[in-house]
């Protein structure tokens, strides 16, 4: 006979938060942005409620989802926030790849000033 449990354990809620970050990765990856967002958004707001040592990594998917989908000024947030937190961890590894991701951001963010910059300029005669 089987058993269904009707409470999960802390692992398998964790899961849930894993879960839904890697179905917004398959959504981000195949174009479906809306499904993708709203995976990584509650991905996020799970962690936050329910398991506060996984919202480094959820901030980290969802900077990045949102850092690709052109949403810089949000994505740097994000990933600040992700940065903070896994300092506080003391994860250089982890460390690493969210100053990478940020690294990526502050230069995409750079590109669009300087592509605003020369379209502000006046053409000569």
């Amino acid at each position: 006979m089987i058993r269904l449990r009707t409470h999960p354990s802390g692992a398998e809620k964790r899961a849930v938060v894993a879960t839904g970050l890697n179905l917004g990765d398959a959504h981000r990856y195949a174009g479906d942005v809306q499904t993708a967002d709203a995976l990584y958004r509650s991905a996020l707001n799970t962690a936050r409620s329910r398991h506060p040592e996984l919202v480094d990594f959820a901030l980290q998917h969802t900077g990045k989802h949102l850092m690709e989908r052109g949403g810089l000024a949000d994505a740097r947030a994000h990933l600040q926030e992700a940065l903070r937190l896994r300092i506080a961890k003391e994860d250089t590894g982890l460390i690493e790849s969210t100053q990478a991701a940020l690294d990526r951001v502050e230069l995409l963010i750079g590109r669009d000033r300087l592509s605003g910059a020369r379209r502000a300029l006046p053409v000569d005669p």
